[in-house]
């Protein structure tokens, strides 16, 4: 019995490594080949019992929806490596970090390498998110710095330019003394 359980695990992880394809193509090869074997034996044996057309009908519908339903299973069951992905994009989406994606899960040798493509573009793309933020907050950094230094300077300029306009005011003022009383009042109150 426990010869026949190794067996099964080693042949369950060989199909588990078949690509995505070949599990399928297997699985409905083995629902036909299955149902037409069952179909044929008990169509056989009622048929030979009794000579009743609905019962053929009803056993052929019942072979036909349980084909149906098996293969649903199969189906199901071989995209399922897809479907763990597409959980696994949408987490992406949902967080902002980025989850680890569980590669060595996959058996199939197009589905890991479609996982390990995933995985390192994420990556790539969070590493270059990373470089945007860095890269944005220099350059907010770089504008603050550059607004600060043109309103120092404007403010150096500015207290310069008075400055200068005070020392000519006072000059003319002197070179007034003599001169004209009224020039005299006009530049005190410019001064002011």
């Amino acid at each position: 019995m426990a010869g026949s359980f190794g067996y099964f695990t080693k042949l369950q992880e060989r199909i588990k490594n078949l690509s995505i394809g070949a599990r399928i193509s297997i699985g409905n090869a083995l629902v036909i080949a299955i149902g037409a074997i069952a179909g044929t034996l008990i169509t056989r044996y009622f048929a030979a019992q009794t000579n009743e057309m609905w019962l053929i009908l009803v056993f052929a519908l019942s072979g036909i929806t349980l084909s149906i339903i098996l293969n649903t299973f199969i189906v199901r069951a071989a995209l399922r490596p897809l479907d763990s992905l597409r959980t696994f994009v949408e987490r992406i989406h949902d967080e902002q970090t980025i989850p680890p994606l569980e590669i060595s899960s996959y058996g199939d040798p197009g589905i890991k390498e479609l996982a390990m493509t995933l995985d390192s573009l994420v990556r790539q793309l969070e590493e270059s998110n990373h470089q945007l933020r860095i890269i944005s907050q220099q350059a907010i950094n770089a504008q603050e710095d550059e607004r600060k230094r043109i309103a120092r300077s404007l403010h150096d300029d500015t207290a310069q330019a008075l400055s200068t306009l005070i020392i000519k005011l006072e000059w003319m003022e002197q070179q007034s003394a003599a001169g004209d009383e009224n020039s005299k009042i006009k530049l005190k109150e410019i001064k002011k």
